[in-house]
């Protein structure tokens, strides 16, 4: 169907078989992504259940360590002190502005600022 059109507007059957692989090729890439997309969805909700289930384990196993020290105060501050550490120190890269004027181009020219009301001398 589309093959004589094509034809009609001067397309050979070698670039009308060309075009098709290439069309075909791009469906299949765009169906490998969304398969890539789901894959890592489903894996970052598995991965939040990991966490959630360690995050609990280490809740119950503080409460045990609580109460299993409930007469040692310095090894109760000590587990309130590792139970609070400050998580992964991540410095923030700050990325360098790029320069909005493209290459080649001349300087903006500025302002002309009158220089006789610069100075104060302007007419009133």
């Amino acid at each position: 169907m589309h093959h004589d059109l094509f034809v009609r507007l001067g397309f050979t059957d070698e670039l009308f078989t060309e075009l098709t692989g290439m069309l075909d090729e791009y469906t299949k890439a765009v169906e490998e992504a969304a398969v890539g997309r789901q894959r890592h969805v489903a894996a970052s909700a598995d991965l939040e259940k990991v966490v959630a289930e360690i995050v609990s384990l280490v809740q119950r196993i503080h409460s045990f360590n609580q109460h299993r020290f409930r007469g040692d105060a310095d090894a109760l501050a000590a587990g309130d002190t590792a139970w609070n550490v400050f998580g992964p120190v991540r410095s923030q890269v700050t990325k360098p502005v790029p320069d909005p004027t493209p290459e080649g181009a001349p300087p903006a020219k500025r302002k002309q600022v009158d220089t006789a009301a610069r100075k104060g001398t302007a007419t009133r």
